[in-house]
């Protein structure tokens, strides 16, 4: 056979055949490459979540530590608040969570609006009972609902919304219970900045009754806790939930009003957005918005951790 042919035969050029050796080596090489992808992937989320933890300290010491105190100004600056607290059923701790909105130390004139559905929900009772002891707060509850969507909690609010006599609201579920200087302090900050136009405090849960509440507290104080402060810290986005959110009636109005966000579960969410693409910055105050962890088995709890990540995705 001549050279040529041998170079064109089918096995020329090929290479040898792989040991054993050769095998292991090549499968210690990739397993080892993975092993690096892994160490890597996990130093990246360690740094990430220690970023987190410093940053979220630091808002803790500069907000919730050093709290701002009240700002000396003329009782005539402070505008007129309307308080909504959309209400179903009876919630742990129900009359302490209401009764903070009548003892909030505000100068300026404070509407109180309890929005309830059903005529026959218990927690009128409740309510009717706090009013009475504050006769000099102007206070009432609104019975009926609305279907402008999906969405339960803009169903029951709208008509509260429609009634409002002041520009600035103060959204607050029935279960947030909130230190007196909270609304004051809110506003000082609405006051100093004229481009601020959503005021919200983080959630913090507290007395547990159960395992399962006990683990929505370990949750919302600790992870989520340091999530929401640090996000929010930087400042490149709309980051707030709708336990306790002050904004203008007028700012909404010019997004939509209120009842075009009952087309979303998340309508907290969306309002945030909205408003921060309209233009209007957010912050928080040094106060927090305290909610019992009542939740009462494990399957509950696990059932809102599903029911929060859903409503965020797919929103």
């Amino acid at each position: 056979m001549n050279a040529g042919a041998a170079h064109n035969s089918p096995g020329a050029g090929m290479p040898s055949v792989i040991t054993a050796a050769d095998a292991t080596r090549m499968s210690l090489n990739s397993s080892l490459i993975s092993a690096n992808l892994a160490a890597y992937t996990i130093l990246v989320l360690a740094a990430f979540q220690w970023l987190l933890i410093f940053v979220s300290h630091c808002v803790l010491q500069r907000r919730y530590v050093r709290r701002r105190p009240f700002v000396d100004r003329p009782t005539d600056d402070y505008p007129g608040v309307t308080i909504i607290r959309p209400v179903k059923g009876v919630d742990h701790g129900m009359q302490r969570t209401l009764e903070s909105s009548f003892l909030q130390e505000y100068p300026g004139p404070v509407e109180i609006l309890f929005a309830v559905e059903d005529p026959d929900d218990l927690a009128i009772e409740v309510i009717s009972n706090i009013i009475a002891r504050y006769p000099k707060v102007q206070a009432r509850v609104l019975i009926g609902k609305d279907n402008v969507g999906i969405n339960p909690k803009v169903n029951n609010m709208l008509k509260a919304f429609d009634q409002a006599q002041n520009d600035l609201l103060w959204i607050c579920d029935s279960n947030v219970y909130t230190d007196p200087g909270t609304l004051r302090r809110s506003a000082d900050l609405l006051l100093d900045n004229k481009r601020l136009g959503v005021i919200h405090h983080v959630v913090f849960s507290e007395s547990p009754t159960s395992f399962a509440g006990m683990l929505d507290n370990a949750f919302l104080v600790t992870n989520h806790c340091r999530m929401y402060l640090a996000i929010n810290a930087f400042g490149i986005a709309s980051c707030l939930m709708g336990k306790s959110n002050l904004y203008y009636k007028s700012a909404l109005d010019n997004v939509g009003g209120i009842a075009s966000f009952g087309q979303y579960l998340a309508e907290d969410n969306m309002i945030g957005q909205a408003l921060w693409h309209s233009g209007w910055s957010h912050t928080m105050t040094g106060d927090l918005a305290r909610q019992p962890a009542d939740i009462g088995s494990f399957s509950e709890y696990c059932s809102r951790r599903i029911r929060w990540v859903r409503t965020r995705k797919y929103n």
